[in-house]
């Protein structure tokens, strides 16, 4: 799947209000987006599991991302860029900040946040 459809993907799954949405990433600063099945709330080790580290919130810039903001949380394995981890484009966009976000992200909809 090409990055353009990566991104429309995860325009959708937001669009539906898809309660998990997994953003990988690589060295090339590929991603793909994932759309987790998750019944009730996301557990810590869940979401440990899918960052790939220990969780750390990344807060999504209100200004530009509003309604983003407003539904969901993004997170990122807090040592992602002391393990040398790529750049999260999405992430980075998201978050629009002079900071980057790096490594694999979660964006976890508030109606099943614990």
């Amino acid at each position: 799947m090409t990055t353009n459809q990566n991104v429309r993907l995860l325009l959708e799954l937001i669009e539906k209000k898809s309660p998990l949405i997994q953003i990988k990433t690589n060295s090339n600063w590929d991603i793909k987006v994932n759309e987790i099945e998750q019944v009730g709330n996301v557990s810590l080790e869940t979401m440990q599991e899918l960052v790939g580290g220990y969780i750390e919130i990344v807060p999504i810039n209100q200004e530009t991302n509003f309604r983003m903001s407003q539904n969901y949380t993004m997170y990122c394995d807090e040592e992602s860029k002391m393990k040398d981890k790529p750049i999260n484009s999405v992430g980075t966009t998201l978050h629009n900040t002079a900071d980057c976000v790096a490594g694999d992200i979660i964006l976890v909809h508030k109606s099943i946040q614990n």
